[in-house]
Parts: structure tokens; C-alpha cells; sequence
């Protein structure tokens, strides 16, 4: 295997030294790739001194992918961990040969490493490494109760509030998503199901106090039972798996979601071998999320339910058009420019543009538009997209909002994570009877103004 004289394309995003008296090991992540044919490498190879190592290769790392517009180089991560206790201190250079996918050549990064006892930074650095990895669930821990301060309170009225349900019931039906807003959206048919199968047993919806207004108003669901995190209803869980009988719980969640708050995946195993990394290749949200229930997976419409208490939260004298522009990954995003062009379009074709999200990522002022990002509750924000003539933006949850009000639609779809193709939305929008569903064979980022403006035209003419 001889070395290409090609500049290497990777990275070591983190190393760390344990240089202490009984272990001396050098930890190391980070990506590679193989730069010529553009795709992932065979293997990455790492040897200091006289140690060579094969490192643990292809982990996913999205965000390689997405900078370089490069799906392939989407499971391109890597992590080693070398025992470096032979070696004598000194300095070293440390090798990472990156592997080409038709394994006769590689190519090579190089840096450099003290290993030095001696030294009083370095056995500090390594008297903390030791305290963060040997005591890592308690520092995890420390900052998801600094992240939600209301944990425990909140667990144990919880616990109070299960205890009070079961006595009041023989049976209940448990529904669990705690999040996000697009997902509790999508999967409001699993009540309506529930409901019509065990028309006489009360069903409780579990969800996050942010989203409680999601389902508090569903004439499906009895009561509402909020959590902090992830984490409160693994808890809880466990604990009515434990001591509590004749409730019936479908978790809606994929196996293997994270607490964002305390890092603890959710152990939800289902028939189908569904994760976080494949649930779009089984279909819509709502069909993942039953298959993840144990429920049979159906293709029905959302509906969504309005506070009696609602209003309209804006007065304009002409037709309107709400547009969503951001997400929280970077990947589902279009381009600021091309954003520009949509709402002049818009506005000189004699529509208001409102713009909702959380924040606006554009500068923008001109007569005709409003942004009402960060503003109103998502009831208001519902209402606000029922009445208007027409909903256009990412993947995101007020997509699904659109869909569960029967708001024609415009939604720009391209890669995101390990699928170049898929389809989050159940009922009309899935069969394209009420939506235009651009799904672009690139990086949403790529996709041409002219595709939207084509798109807005055919749905103006329809509708006027």
C-alpha cells in the first residue's frame, strides 16, 4: 500500500492525554475521507512510535457531509483510544493514515505529542480527564439538574399524580411524546385510534410542559401529564412498569432518543428494529412512531385542536402567506438569498408575507411584510396559519401544523442525515392533494429559486 501525495481531507476534533503512573492512553475523534473519490474511506489506520492502532470508522458525521455537499461523506467520523504505556517520555509524531476506499493507497495527517510525566499541566490535565471519565454520570448528572432545577419536583408530583390516576381507574391508556412540536403534531390519529379501541378507558397524553397546549384541547384525551425532559419519563416509566398494573402504555418514541438534558438514551425496542439513524426509511412520523408503539402503522390526516379562547392575532385588509424559514438543523435550511427573492415575489404578486419561527435570519423590511418571529404561542401561531392563503417552508413543525389544518402547502425538502429521500407528513400532504412536496435531490441549500417560484405560480392559479 503505497502513500498518495494528495493532501489529506480530515480532521482530529478531540485528543486527550491520560498520562498517568499505571495508564498511559491517548484518546482521539475526529473524521477522514477519501478526498479523490469523494466518498468515505475503507479504514483509518493510527500509530505513535512503535504502536499502531486500527481506529473505530464510520460514525455518522452529518455535519461533514453537509459543509463539503457531499452525501457520501456522511458516515465519516472516527475514534481511537492507544495505549501508549511502552512508550518512553518524549515527543512524538502521531500518524493518522487515512485508508482509500480501493485500499491500495493512503493518505496521511500528522501531529505532534508530548508524553511527559513530569510535567505538573500534564498531570493535572490528567488528574481532571480521570475525574471527568471515572466520574462522568455525575457530572452528567450535575448539569441536567442545573439544566432543569424543576426535575425532581416535577418527578414526584408526577409519580403523585399516577398514584392518584390508578386508584381513581381499574384501567388507563398511556400515550408518551414528550417532543418535538411537529412530531406531537403528526401523531394526534394515535388518540382518535386509541379512543375508538378503548372508547371506556381514560387516556393520558405524556409531554413536555412546553407543548402541553399541543394536546390539551383534543376531546380524544382525558388528561395531561407534563415532564421536563426525556430523562422524567424514562423514570417514570420504569416505575409503572414496576409497581403500577393495568395501565397500557404506547411510547411513541424511537429507540434509542436522547435526553438532551442528562445524555440517557430511551430503551424502546420494537419489532422492527427502528432507530434514530433509519426511521425515515419505514415511512411518515406518524407511521414510524406507531411501529415504535406496537400499534399498526396507518396513513391518517392530523387534526388540529384550537383553545375556545383563540383570536386572531394579526389585521391585514388583503390575503396573506406565512412562511417558516429556520430549523434547528442547518441542513434543512435554504439560503438567506433565495428567502429574499420568495417574499419580493410574494409581495409583488399582492400578498402579505408573515414570517413565525423562533428568530428571523434575515435583515429584511419592506411594506407587506411581517415578522412575528419569537412572538405568540403556538395556538396563536396555528390560528394564524389556518386562516392563511397559503403556508410555504422547511421541514419543520409548523409544516405539520399546516397539514393538520388543511392550509395548502409548499414545503422544500432535501438530504437530511443518512436519507436523500423522505416523507415526514401523513394524509394529504403525503399523497401531494393539498401541498407541492419539493424533495430535492441535494442539500436543501442547492435548490433553485425558480423550483419555488414554479411552485407558487401552479399553487396561485389553482386556488384563485
Amino acid at each position: 500500500m503505497i502513500k498518495i501525495n494528495v493532501p489529506a481531507l480530515g480532521n482530529i476534533d478531540y485528543i486527550s492525554l491520560f498520562l498517568g503512573r499505571a495508564c498511559r492512553k491517548i484518546y482521539m475523534e475526529g473524521w477522514a475521507v477519501d478526498v479523490v473519490s469523494k466518498t468515505i474511506a475503507s479504514k483509518v489506520l493510527v500509530e505513535i512510535g512503535n504502536i499502531r492502532k486500527e481506529a473505530e470508522y464510520g460514525l455518522p458525521r452529518y455535519d461533514v457531509s453537509y459543509y463539503y455537499n457531499c452525501f457520501e461523506y456522511n458516515n465519516s467520523g472516527f475514534r481511537c483510544e492507544l495505549d501508549v504505556s511502552s512508550l518512553k517520555d518524549d515527543e512524538y509524531e502521531l500518524f493518522i493514515k487515512i485508508v482509500n476506499s480501493k485500499r491500495d493507497g493512503y493518505y496521511e495527517m500528522k501531529i505532534n505529542v508530548v508524553i511527559d510525566n513530569s510535567s505538573f499541566l500534564v498531570n493535572l490535565s490528567y488528574f481532571i480527564n480521570l475525574l471527568k471519565f471515572k466520574y462522568y454520570s455525575i457530572f452528567r448528572f450535575a448539569k441536567g439538574f442545573f439544566k432543569k432545577p424543576l426535575f425532581i419536583f416535577s418527578l414526584l408530583k408526577n409519580f403523585v399524580l399516577f398514584l392518584i390516576n390508578k386508584l381513581l381507574h381499574k384501567n388507563l391508556i398511556l400515550i408518551n411524546l414528550e417532543e418535538h412540536i411537529g412530531d406531537i403534531v403528526a401523531c394526534e390519529p394515535v388518540s382518535r385510534l386509541l379512543k375508538e379501541s378503548f372508547e371506556k378507558t381514560p387516556i393520558i397524553w405524556v409531554t413536555s410542559y412546553r407543548y402541553k397546549e399541543l394536546v390539551a384541547f383534543n376531546p380524544n384525551i382525558n388528561s395531561v401529564i407534563c415532564v421536563t425532559c426525556l430523562f422524567e419519563w424514562i423514570l417514570i416509566k420504569k416505575f409503572i412498569l414496576t409497581f403500577l398494573k393495568d395501565i397500557k402504555i404506547f411510547d411513541l418514541h424511537v429507540h434509542g432518543k436522547e435526553c438532551t438534558a442528562f445524555r440517557v438514551k430511551l430503551d424502546n425496542p420494537n419489532l422492527y428494529r427502528i432507530t434514530i439513524e433509519n426511521y425515515y426509511s419505514y415511512g411518515s412520523l406518524l407511521e414510524v412512531f406507531m411501529m415504535a408503539a406496537g400499534l399498526k402503522p396507518i396513513d391518517l390526516c392530523p387534526i388540529f385542536y384550537f383553545s375556545p379562547k383563540i383570536k386572531q392575532i394579526v389585521r391585514v385588509n388583503k390575503e396573506y402567506i406565512v412562511v417558516h424559514t429556520s430549523s434547528n438543523e442547518i441542513c434543512r435550511h435554504w439560503t438567506r438569498e433565495n428567502w429574499i427573492r420568495t417574499f419580493d415575489f410574494l409581495i409583488d404578486k399582492g400578498f402579505f408575507v408573515i414570517e413565525i419561527g423562533l428568530e428571523s435570519k434575515f435583515d429584511y423590511e419592506r411594506d407587506g411584510y411581517i415578522n412575528l418571529c419569537g412572538k405568540h404561542s403556538l395556538q396563536q401561531l396555528a390560528y394564524l396559519i389556518k386562516k392563511s392563503f397559503l403556508f410555504i417552508g422547511i421541514d419543520s413543525a409548523f409544516a405539520h401544523i399546516a397539514n393538520a389544518l388543511n392550509v395548502p402547502g409548499i414545503i422544500l425538502l432535501g438530504y437530511y442525515r443518512a436519507f436523500r429521500k423522505y416523507i415526514p407528513y401523513s394524509g394529504k400532504y403525503k399523497k401531494g392533494e393539498n401541498a407541492i412536496i419539493i424533495q430535492y435531490d441535494e442539500y436543501l441549500k442547492n435548490l433553485p429559486f425558480e423550483t419555488v417560484r414554479n411552485a407558487i405560480e401552479k399553487i396561485i392559479g389553482r386556488e384563485k
